[in-house]
């Protein structure tokens, strides 16, 4: 399951005809405009750019991929054709705060995947639930959905802006300075020991502090584990009129505005959405493994440029690959004059050039020290670690040795052993990779291997 999807969206204990008022009401609501399918998809080319686009990197398909957006299983018996084609074309105009990234798409593209989502990620006995709610919905049936949409607090995540808003429950704003003999007991009359643990009860089990007689629980239940449940309740029961004390407050990391473009590369940031899956400066998405802090001192500026535009895969153990996002080559320029000037790490410094000997005795260490357990150089070793032949096109010299000598320091989270070397050892090392010749290219007559 999808953690910050397929829970996000409650249980709520809705009485049919309740539920048709809000289907009602949602059918009503304003239809952005939406262009036409400009001619009918292929779908085996439609699985295709959902393989080369690696949409799994966020999706799951066919219980395999990322967990980052919804499940696409069964997208085809849920999104409407015409309305997925928009979104595709434009996923922000349809959907502007969406952590999906603006993907350029051609439209014969983005109408072969809606007709491989329609045709293949169904159920095998799938209805689509929009195709029986077609014409104009009841007029009264819709009003009484509105009302029921706000009053059950639904606006608080979709946002609808002619829907006027309404607590759906007291203000939880103070909690922390109630005593707890104050709240109520369960129906069973069991009385909690903390503030904490009766909110962790109360969303684990809405129903448990409803008395005989009087009107039932509003709250719906959400899918939550008792832990995450407790956490919960540690930090309402936090809430309190009265400042917390300067010593237990922990403020979030401020992302030095040096740090971020403006103008024309701010927007293809944001329209990239590159902080969804990257770090900078500790925010952003954990996505990707390798945060955009000292990439330009780790990267070469030519191989960089040809990534954005087409990235390729870098470390084969990692299921999170970038997707291609069809950046242009003048997009894909300024997004990496914006990290070579703004994302160097002052830590690694210049290194002179390798020498030949240093070569040969790094070539020696790279077997000694049991570098092939992880990586390729000269064709042999295991792909567990990024492929080392024809990594001077992509690494530079400084980086490489930075990352043996300081380890742990430079590379968290413990992509690399944490093994540190002497400095003229780290510089052998690394200048033996740098001496890497790339792999052979593959015969004219024999088809390239599929992109990974």
């Amino acid at each position: 399951m999808n953690p910050h999807t397929a829970c996000a969206m409650p249980r709520f204990r809705l009485a049919p005809e309740q539920i048709e008022a809000l289907i009602a009401f949602l059918f009503s609501t304003e239809r952005p405009k939406l262009e036409p399918l400009p001619t009918e998809g292929d779908a085996a080319r439609g699985r295709t750019a959902v393989a080369t686009r690696r949409c799994a990197t966020c999706h799951r398909i066919d219980g395999r991929g990322g967990t980052l957006g919804p499940p696409l299983d069964i997208a085809g018996a849920k999104l409407e054709p015409l309305w997925l084609y928009n979104y595709l074309l434009d996923v922000h105009r349809l959907r502007p705060t969406s952590r999906m990234p603006g993907f350029k798409l051609p439209p014969a593209e983005a109408a072969d995947i809606v007709a491989y989502v329609s045709e293949d990620l169904v159920p095998d006995t799938a209805e689509r639930p929009w195709a029986k709610h077609g014409g104009e919905p009841d007029a009264k049936l819709a009003a009484r959905g509105k009302a029921l949409f706000s009053e059950l607090g639904c606006r608080g995540c979709h946002g609808l802006a002619d829907v006027p808003p309404s607590r759906a429950s007291v203000s939880l704003a103070t909690i922390g300075d109630r005593r707890i003999g104050e709240l109520p007991a369960t129906s069973a009359g069991e009385h909690l020991a903390d503030i904490p643990s009766w909110v962790a009860r109360k969303i684990l089990e809405p129903r448990a502090f409803e008395v005989a007689g009087g009107a039932p629980a509003a709250m719906p239940a959400y899918k939550i584990t008792p832990e995450e449940a407790l956490d919960i309740g540690v930090a309402i029961g936090a809430l309190r009129g009265r400042s917390m004390p300067a010593a237990y407050v922990r403020r979030a990391p401020h992302l030095g505005q040096h740090r971020l473009p403006t103008g024309a590369t701010r927007q293809l940031v944001e329209r990239f959405r590159c902080l969804v899956c990257h770090r900078i400066d500790e925010l952003g998405g954990d996505v990707s493994k390798v945060p955009l802090d000292g990439a330009a001192s780790r990267l070469n500026r030519p191989w960089l440029d040809e990534f954005l535009r087409e990235p390729l895969t870098v470390r084969m153990g990692q299921a999170e690959r970038m997707p291609a996002l069809g950046i242009e080559a003048a997009d894909a320029a300024r997004l990496a004059n914006w990290i070579e000037t703004s994302l160097a790490d002052e830590r690694i410094g210049e290194q002179p050039p390798p020498t030949d000997a240093e070569v040969t005795t790094g070539k020696r260490l790279y077997g000694e020290r049991g570098c092939a357990t992880c990586h390729v150089a000269e064709g042999a070793g295991e792909i567990k670690a990024p492929v080392l032949d024809g990594a001077s096109k992509r690494l530079k010299l400084a980086y490489v040795v930075a990352l043996l000598e300081t380890g742990p320091k430079l590379v968290p989270e413990g992509r690399h052993p944490p093994d540190l070397y002497p400095r003229a050892e780290a510089r052998a090392l690394g200048a033996y990779v740098m001496s890497l010749p790339p792999p052979p290219a593959e015969p004219a007559d024999k088809p390239p291997s599929p992109k990974q």
